[in-house]
């Protein structure tokens, strides 16, 4: 195994993050399943996800000596995967899983009904930070939350040196608006340019080790009877530790006493 820089490694950790932070996923169980049972990590696009403001560094529109031009050929290089600090969300139970037709125990439901997973952030960073050369292309960092993204495009310096188009391009991906505060997202980006083989692959698949990277694997609340069943069997079907596999209680009710 290759010996890392651990300064160069700890300069791409942002926003005063801390990798022993507990992080959470909540992912449909049909990509669970098959995260686990391959021991493979997938980074998707960002330019896949549904925020119309990511990557919205490389969509500006630059000008050089007045003449318009783009950067937004480099946006099939971006890689992510968005992360929370929140260990409990009603919001993100309800935006990840839904609650489908009980009974039926298909591709559908597996793709419709969520499991939260839990590692660290330094697990999560380990996995794909593997070389010295990652540290022009592998980020993590806590996601800032502005009022509007023109506050961070008013401090670039114009006109902007060449040099320091890569720093805020990594910065850029790290910066959301406030309605998105409440999901506390802790993300790492994966930035390759033209030269590079990752650059406009569809996805990109990272070596783990699912039972000592997975702390937790937790049960959608709302799930019963047969459904909590069929997931739990699901998830011990590929290997998992039943210690590991528990259900939210977020919705369960203990009524108080009051003496009268």
């Amino acid at each position: 195994m290759c010996t890392i820089n651990t300064y160069y490694r700890n300069r791409n950790i942002l926003n005063n993050s801390d990798l022993a932070s507990p992080i959470y996923k909540y992912m449909p169980l049909e990509y669970v399943l098959t995260m686990v049972s391959t021991k493979k990590l997938r980074f998707g696009k960002v330019s896949e996800w549904e925020d119309v403001y990511e990557n919205f560094f490389l969509k500006a529109d630059f000008r050089v000596e007045g003449i318009r031009g783009g950067a937004d050929t480099l946006i099939p290089g971006v890689f992510g995967q968005s992360w929370t600090l929140l260990e409990e969300s009603d919001a993100m139970w309800r935006i990840y899983s839904s609650i489908v037709k009980r009974g039926i125990y298909n591709c559908q439901f597996r793709k419709k009904v969520a499991v939260r997973i839990k590692t660290t952030a330094e697990k999560l960073f380990n996995a794909v930070y593997l070389k010295d050369e990652d540290m022009a292309s592998v980020y993590i960092g806590k996601v800032e939350y502005v009022d509007s993204i023109d506050d961070f495009v008013n401090g670039i310096p114009q006109p902007l040196n060449f040099s320091k188009i890569n720093d805020y391009l990594r910065d850029s991906m790290f910066i959301k608006r406030k309605p998105f505060e409440h999901e506390q997202e802790v993300r790492p980006i994966l930035i390759y340019a033209h030269n590079q083989p990752q650059f406009g692959q569809e996805q990109l698949l990272f070596d783990i080790a699912p039972s000592t990277f997975i702390d937790e694997f937790m049960i959608d609340p709302r799930l019963r009877g047969t459904d909590l069943n069929y997931v739990r069997e699901r998830l011990r079907s590929v290997g998992i530790d039943n210690g590991k596999i528990n259900q939210s209680q977020l919705y369960d009710f203990n009524p108080p006493q009051i003496t009268l």
